[in-house]
């Protein structure tokens, strides 16, 4: 399963991989995730949508894993789930919805009725924290689903804000111009599982450089990605999975060589300060941190790890939402637009017993 594409299979004692599901265009589908096997392991359960607007596009859907039939459950919904119950649930805008539903006849029984609000959940991606146990419980994180529109804004370290005159749309990895005169930023989409890269640049003028021929700097089984140049161009800092979270790592460049792991408490986007020797990531609380380092000849030298702001960014499915202004003293960072509420770390997890029991009470067995 990837952000785009369909589903796979892999055998137990391991093998070829088989495709199971192809995500079909005609009805606005380039990526299926998500999965569950049915009871009798006939069929799977999956999420079907377009990859950066799972939230608009998302359907629940049905397939025979013999003969490849199915059938789309409900549309507007994603991260659906069979219960033991004979429920099926999924979400919508934050909200869990439950229907009876029928595994053997893939036949929805009645409308759908809402359970439980502020389910946390992630649109761009398509999923909900909740999970229940086959006895009947259910636990979730509390919290509103994260929004796509984002302001433009400067940051500095004390918490103040300076919004930019750009309407609130979805941004995404903002970069400045060296001078920081001028912007590039991106609209979001999701992308396969990625490497690092570089590109040589040649010719007598700067303002036009020919480039030369791509060649991998990094390319592992892993995710590497969102690279950022020391100012001096002798260490490369970027983040990758290969602990099985994202960490944020720094290598010497051009050689490559040995890397240093410069933080394990997970990380997204990185940025180097070019006034003084720091470094700062984006936590995935969406706080900025900074550390001040040193290099004795081969080394890189990090020092303790500190928060830079408390102001927390908006949240963005690829953590990619800021950069450094030349002078060092504050950011260009993504945030929620002003009279939004601002978005907090999830703390709190609820439980909820006899909740197959609730379900029965309000979507009863042949209730239409």
């Amino acid at each position: 399963m990837g952000p785009r594409g369909g589903l796979w299979k892999i055998p137990s004692a391991g093998g070829t991989r088989q495709r199971v599901t192809e995500p079909d265009e005609a009805n606005a589908e380039d990526s299926h995730r998500w999965p569950q096997i049915l009871p009798g392991g006939e069929a799977a359960l999956f999420t079907a949508g377009v990859a950066s607007n799972i939230e608009e596009t998302g359907a629940v859907v049905v397939q025979s894993l013999k003969d490849k039939r199915r059938k789309v459950l409900w549309r507007g919904g994603y991260y659906g789930r069979y219960l033991p119950s004979g429920h099926l649930v999924y979400v919508q805008r934050g909200t869990l919805f439950t229907v009876r539903f029928d595994p053997a006849t893939w036949e929805l029984m009645g409308p759908p009725a809402p359970v439980v609000e502020e389910v946390a959940s992630a649109p761009g991606f398509g999923s909900a924290q909740f999970d229940f146990s086959r006895t009947g419980s259910l636990i979730y994180a509390s919290g509103k689903a994260a929004g796509a529109t984002k302001s433009l804004m400067w940051l500095d370290s004390a918490g103040k804000l300076d919004p930019l005159p750009a309407k609130p749309g979805n941004y995404l990895a903002p970069r400045l111009s060296p001078d920081g005169k001028r912007l590039a930023f991106a609209e979001f989409t999701e992308e396969t599982r990625w490497d690092i890269w570089t590109l040589p640049l040649a010719g007598d003028n700067p303002d036009d450089p020919r480039p030369g021929k791509p060649e991998p700097f990094l390319r592992t089984r892993f995710t590497e990605w969102a690279p950022a140049f020391s100012p001096d161009g002798r260490w490369l800092a970027y983040t990758s999975t290969e602990s099985g979270s994202f960490e944020v790592y720094v290598q010497p460049f051009p050689e490559g060589g040995a890397k240093r792991l410069v933080y394990s408490g997970g990380g997204g986007a990185t940025a180097w300060s070019r006034t003084r020797p720091e470094l700062f990531y984006l936590r995935p609380d969406n706080r900025i941190m900074a550390v001040t380092y040193s290099v004795k000849g081969d080394a890189f030298i990090p020092e303790t790890w500190r928060v830079w702001s408390e102001k927390r960014l908006a949240p963005v499915p690829a953590w990619w939402d800021f950069d450094l202004a030349p002078d060092g003293n504050r950011v260009l960072a993504l945030m929620l637009p002003p009279g939004t509420e601002e978005e907090k770390p999830q703390t709190r997890l609820t439980f909820l017993l006899n909740f197959f029991d609730e379900l029965r009470r309000r979507v009863p067995a042949g209730g239409k």
